[in-house]
C-alpha cells in the first residue's frame, strides 16, 4: 500500500537523507522514498501508520518536519518560507554589528573586550537556532546527533575558543546565507519548471439547460457535463466536441506547436489552447482523471524513483561525514603530540568539520534528475522516474511495433488503375459506396475523396463486412470491394500484384478497375532508425502484417531484423527472448493498448501517440504524448545529457572538498575557504543543475 505525503520543515538535503534512512528502519514500512526537490515522500507499508504516528516517528531524527497528505500541486512556490526571511533580517543585524566589530581598532584592552562583545552578540544572533537544535538533539537523546547543527556549532565555537572571533562569525553567516541560497535556488526551479509545464485553468464556462453560463471551478465538473470554450482559453478537461470548430494548440501535450483542426465528434484534451472560434464540450473524464492532471502528477511523483547517482551518493553520504569527522580529529590531536601548536592544528580541524557536509552532492543530483524530467515533459516526453532516465542511457536494444509507430497505422490512396472513367469521378463513385461502411479502408476512402458526401444521393445500400459494398448512387448501380464480391455479380476482376490493400470498381455490371491503399512509413521513423544506427542502437521490428508487407517496411528503413505474422503474445513472447539475451536495456515502443503487456515486460516500456490515453499512461514507463518516434532519440538524449551532469556534479563536489582537506593539512586554507568549498559549490551545483532546463533538445 503506498501513501504520499507533503513534507515540509527540512533544513537541507542531508536532513531529508537521514530522515529517508530512518523510515526505511521502521518495520512497518517496506520502503520510503524522500524527495527533497519535490517536499514529497513516498511511503509502502508493510502495515499502515496514521499520520500522528508516522510525524511521532519522524521526530526521532527531525523535530522540525511536518507532513501532511495534502496532494494537491502547488506552481505558486515560495521562493523563501516565512521561517528564512525572518533569518535573513537576523544575519542583516549580525553582519552589520560584525562589520562595526571589524573597523574597531585594537588599542587597548578595553577595545578588545568590546570588539570581542560585538563579535559574540553578532555570533549568537545569527546562529541561536542552529546551537539551540546541537542540544536540543543531545539532550532528547535525537538518533540524529551528528547533523549539519553539530558540525557548525562545534566548529565555530571551537573559532571561538581559539581566538578567531571573525571566522567562527563569518563561517555561520555564510553557512546561514547558504542555507538560504539553497532554499532559494530549489524552490525557483521548481516553481520555473513547474509553472511551464502547468496549464491548469482556474475557471471553467459550464452550461445549463438554457445554454446560460456558470463559471465554476474544473474540478465540479462531472462527466456529462457541456462547457463553453472561447478563443485564447484552456481546455479545462477532456471531453468531445458537440459544437462549434477551430485550431487548438497542442504544444503544452506535445512540446510543440502542432496546430490542430478539430470539429464536431472531435475528442479535445485539457491543457491545449484554442486559437480560434469557439468549442462547445461534452465532460469525458474527471478533472483527477484529465490529461493534464495526470502529466503534472507524473512529474510531480516522478522522484519516487531514484536514480542510481540518487542511490550512490546516499550510500556515500554514510561513509563520507564519518570518514572526515574521523580525519578532522586525528588533525587536531595526531600532530600537536609530536610538534605542538595545538591552536593551529585544531583550526585545520575545524576546517574539516566545516566542509564535512555532503549538501553538495546530495542536492545538486537530484536537482538535475529532476530538471531532466522537467525537460522531457517539456518536450510532450513523460517519464516516470529518474531510474528510467538511468535505463535510457543504458538502451543497446530498441524494439518497435510497426503499426501506428512506425507508420501512421492508417490507409492512404497509393494509387487509382481505371478502365473507363477518370479518377475524380472513379474516386467519387467508390467514396460514395463506402460511405456507408465503417471499415477503416472505407473511412480512409472517404477522407481522400475530401468533399462532402451528401447521403441522400444513397439509395438501396448493403455490406458484408469482409467483402464489399453495393450501392444505387446517382442512378447508377455501384459495386465496391473483394474479387470474390464482384464475382457474386458475375463481374470478372482483373488480377493484380499489387502491393497493400485492392479496391475493386463495377459501375452498371461493367468493371471499372481498382484502387491500391497502404499504410505510409512516418519520415520522422526513417530519421529515427538511421540515428539509431548511428549511435550503435539496434532496433528490431515486429508486427502481424504478412512477410511480403513486413519485408517491405523493413527494407524502407533499413531496419535488418524483423519479425512478422505475429499475435499480441507473438510479440510479448519475442521481446523477453531478446531481452534475455542483451546484457543492456532492451526499450520496447508501442501504442500503449495493444501492446500493453510488451511495454510492462520491457526495461523501458515507451507508449506512443498516449494522449488522452488512460492505458499508456497505466502501463508504460515512458509516454510519448503524440505519435513521433523522434520524440524516442529526444528522450534519449536528454536521459544522457542529465546524467552526464549529474557524474560531473559529483565530481566537481567531491574535487574541490578534497583540494581544500588537502590544503588544510598543510595550513594552506582558511575557514573561509571551506565555507565556499560547502556552499558555494553547492550554489554553483544547483546553477548547473537548472541550466539542463535551457538545453535545446535536436
Amino acid at each position: 500500500m503506498r501513501e504520499i505525503y507533503k513534507i515540509e520543515g527540512l533544513d537541507c538535503a542531508n536532513c531529508a537523507k537521514k530522515v529517508e534512512e530512518h523510515l526505511n528502519k521502521s518495520p512497518n514500512i517496506e520502503h520510503a522514498s524522500l524527495d527533497f526537490v519535490n517536499s514529497k515522500l513516498f511511503i509502502d507499508y508493510i502495515t499502515p501508520m496514521e499520520e500522528v504516528e508516522l510525524a511521532m516517528y519522524i521526530t526521532q531524527v527531525n523535530r522540525d518536519a511536518i507532513i501532511s497528505k495534502n496532494q494537491e500541486l502547488d506552481t505558486n512556490i515560495k521562493i523563501l518560507s516565512k521561517k528564512n526571511i525572518n533569518l535573513l533580517i537576523r544575519i542583516i543585524i549580525s553582519a552589520f554589528i560584525t562589520i562595526v566589530a571589524l573597523c574597531l581598532p585594537d588599542l587597548n584592552k578595553v577595545f578588545s573586550i568590546i570588539k570581542f562583545s560585538l563579535y559574540l552578540v553578532a555570533y549568537i544572533i545569527v546562529s541561536y537556532d542552529v546551537i539551540f537544535a546541537m542540544f536540543k538533539n543531545i539532550f532528547t537523546g535525537s538518533k540524529n546527533i551528528f547533523d549539519e547543527n553539530f558540525l557548525m556549532s562545534v566548529s565555530t565555537i571551537g573559532a571561538f575558543i581559539i581566538g578567531s572571533y571573525f571566522e567562527g562569525v563569518l563561517v555561520m553567516l555564510l553557512s546561514q546565507v547558504g542555507d538560504i541560497l539553497q532554499e532559494a535556488a530549489v524552490n525557483k526551479s521548481r516553481r520555473a519548471i513547474l509553472k511551464t509545464l502547468d496549464l491548469r485553468p482556474t475557471t471553467a464556462n459550464k452550461l445549463d439547460e438554457n445554454k446560460n453560463i456558470k463559471i465554476v471551478d474544473p474540478k465540479e465538473l462531472q462527466v456529462g457535463d457541456t462547457i463553453l470554450v472561447k478563443m485564447g482559453e484552456i481546455i479545462p478537461i477532456d471531453g468531445v466536441v458537440l459544437e462549434g470548430g477551430g485550431i487548438v494548440d497542442t504544444s503544452s501535450i506535445t512540446g510543440e506547436f502542432l496546430p490542430r483542426e478539430v470539429a464536431k465528434g472531435s475528442e479535445v484534451v485539457s491543457g491545449c489552447v484554442l486559437k480560434s472560434d469557439s468549442l462547445i464540450i461534452k465532460v469525458s473524464k474527471t478533472y483527477t482523471n484529465s490529461t493534464i492532471s495526470k502529466i503534472l502528477e507524473l512529474v510531480s511523483n516522478s522522484g519516487a524513483n531514484k536514480s542510481k547517482a540518487e542511490k550512490f551518493i546516499t550510500k556515500f553520504a554514510k561513509i563520507y561525514t564519518p570518514v572526515v569527522l574521523g580525519i578532522a580529529l586525528i588533525v587536531g590531536i595526531v600532530p600537536p603530540l609530536f610538534v605542538g601548536n595545538w591552536i593551529e592544528y585544531i583550526y585545520r580541524a575545524l576546517i574539516f568539520l566545516v566542509i564535512s557536509c555532503p549538501c553538495a552532492i546530495i542536492i545538486s543530483v537530484p536537482l538535475t534528475y529532476f530538471t531532466g524530467l522537467g525537460l522531457s515533459a517539456k518536450n510532450g516526453i513523460m517519464i516516470k522516474g529518474a531510474n528510467y532516465l538511468d535505463e535510457l542511457c543504458m538502451t543497446s536494444k530498441i524494439v518497435l511495433d510497426k503499426t501506428g509507430t512506425l507508420t501512421y497505422g492508417k490507409f492512404f490512396v497509393e494509387k487509382i488503375v481505371n478502365k473507363e472513367i477518370d479518377n475524380e469521378k472513379f474516386l467519387e463513385y467508390v467514396a460514395y459506396a463506402e460511405s456507408i461502411s465503417n471499415h477503416p479502408i472505407a473511412k480512409s476512402i472517404v477522407e481522400a475523396y475530401g468533399k462532402e458526401i451528401n447521403k441522400n444521393k444513397i439509395k438501396e445500400a448493403e455490406e458484408k463486412a469482409g467483402f464489399g459494398v453495393k450501392v444505387k448512387y446517382d442512378g447508377k448501380l455501384i459495386i465496391v470491394g473483394s474479387p470474390k464480391w464482384l464475382k457474386k455479380y458475375n463481374i470478372k476482376c482483373e488480377k493484380t500484384n499489387e502491393f497493400g490493400s485492392i479496391v475493386h470498381l463495377a459501375v452498371d455490371q461493367q468493371y471499372c478497375g481498382y484502387l491500391v491503399l497502404k499504410d505510409k512509413v512516418k519520415e520522422s521513423a526513417k530519421r529515427f532508425i538511421s540515428q539509431m544506427s548511428q549511435t550503435n542502437i539496434e532496433t528490431i521490428m515486429l508486427t502481424g502484417d504478412v512477410e511480403d508487407s513486413a519485408q517491405i517496411i523493413a527494407k524502407e528503413l533499413d531496419i535488418k531484423n524483423y519479425y512478422s505474422e505475429l499475435l499480441p503474445e507473438d510479440k510479448y513472447k519475442i521481446l523477453n527472448e531478446i531481452k534475455s539475451k542483451n546484457n543492456k536495456a532492451t526499450v520496447f515502443v508501442g501504442d500503449g493498448v495493444n501492446d500493453a503487456p510488451s511495454i510492462i515486460s520491457a526495461d523501458i516500456g515507451i507508449a506512443m501517440g498516449a494522449m488522452g490515453s488512460d492505458v499508456a499512461v497505466d502501463s508504460a514507463d515512458v509516454v510519448i504524448m503524440n505519435d513521433e518516434i523522434q520524440k524516442v532519440a529526444e528522450a534519449i538524449t536528454i536521459a544522457k545529457s542529465t546524467r552526464k551532469k549529474a557524474i560531473f556534479n559529483i565530481a566537481f563536489s567531491l574535487i574541490i572538498k578534497f583540494v581544500v582537506m588537502i590544503l588544510s593539512m598543510i595550513g594552506l586554507s582558511s575557514m573561509g575557504l571551506a565555507v565556499f568549498a560547502d556552499v558555494g559549490v553547492m550554489l554553483l551545483l544547483i546553477l548547473n543543475s537548472l541550466l539542463l532546463f535551457k538545453k535545446k533538445i535536436k
